[in-house]
């Protein structure tokens, strides 16, 4: 497919570089960036999307999404399909659904889920929203990227799948690193907790706080970003969002969003989000 890529920040330029490695013709766009291996450079977010089949969008927001979008849409074909794998607010979503819509083009919600060595190796999850026949003809391009493809509903229920992924993610973060946190302070070496919980249910995140054990964790790397705290800490706003929305209770989101916003405050914001262990025992700033 002739797919145009803009947003090469992040997991856009493992993605974007995916897409290429897949055999698609890809032509990317990011101001100031030069695209990765095999991707055609663009010189406007407009020319990445003229004559593609396929645009995929990698915004940081929801704002930013949709001004995007609107530059944009006049130069897409007929048929073509504008995908959106970022993840921001559902209102965005339906509104850029809703523009799409109005221009003639086809528009799916599809953010992703997974760090930057998940990208680069073509295993991210995607949670797609919007009609079961567009996603059909999108799964060339998931192919490439994910390892778990899923069509969760109309749009809007991608990003409602990936606040509630989020949601789940950061608050097993924040417990596996207290949990790091409480072993140390009972003596109990970590390669012999690792062990010990290696296999059950609370065992599957604790790796990533903890260095020479276990699988190669952002730990071993000096917590250079797999998935940055600041990014964590954006869509955990989102899912506070989503909750009073929709007048849902939720006390852990809140908690672990006020630790990540502690870590980012510390100046771990660019750390990957396990560098949460390194907080533990120090004064929270909020």
């Amino acid at each position: 497919m002739r797919i145009g890529f803009i947003g090469l920040d992040g997991l856009g330029g493992p993605m974007a570089a995916r897409l290429a490695a897949a055999g698609h013709e890809v032509t990317g766009f990011r101001a100031g960036r030069t695209p990765p291996a095999g991707v055609s450079a663009a010189g406007s977010a407009l020319e990445a999307a003229m004559g593609a089949e396929a645009v995929v969008l990698m915004q940081p927001d929801g704002p930013a999404a949709r001004a995007a979008v609107s530059r944009i849409l006049d130069s897409m074909a007929a048929g073509s399909i504008l995908i959106d794998a970022s993840t921001i607010d559902i209102a965005d979503t339906r509104a850029i659904a809703a523009e799409a819509k109005s221009h003639g083009i086809a528009f799916l919600d599809a953010p992703v889920a997974g760090d930057a060595d998940d990208a680069a190796a073509g295993r991210l999850i995607v949670m797609a929203g919007g009609d079961t026949g567009i996603f059909g003809r999108a799964m060339p391009v998931f192919d490439a990227l994910a390892s778990h493809v899923h069509h969760c509903g109309p749009s809007g229920a991608g990003q409602a799948a990936k606040l509630c992924h989020t949601l789940m993610l950061g608050v097993t973060l924040a417990a596996a690193s207290e949990t790091v946190a409480l072993a140390d302070a009972l003596g109990l070496g970590r390669k012999e907790l690792h062990d010990a919980v290696s296999g059950s249910l609370g065992g599957a995140a604790l790796h990533r706080p903890m260095r020479g054990v276990g699988p190669t964790s952002p730990a071993d790397r000096d917590f250079a970003p797999g998935l940055p705290a600041r990014q964590l800490l954006e869509h955990l706003t989102l899912v506070q969002s989503a909750a009073r929305g929709t007048r849902s209770e939720t006390p852990l989101a809140d908690r672990t969003r006020a630790l990540f916003a502690d870590l980012v405050d510390a100046g771990g914001g660019d750390r990957d989000a396990a560098a949460l262990v390194t907080r533990h025992g120090k004064p929270a700033r909020r």
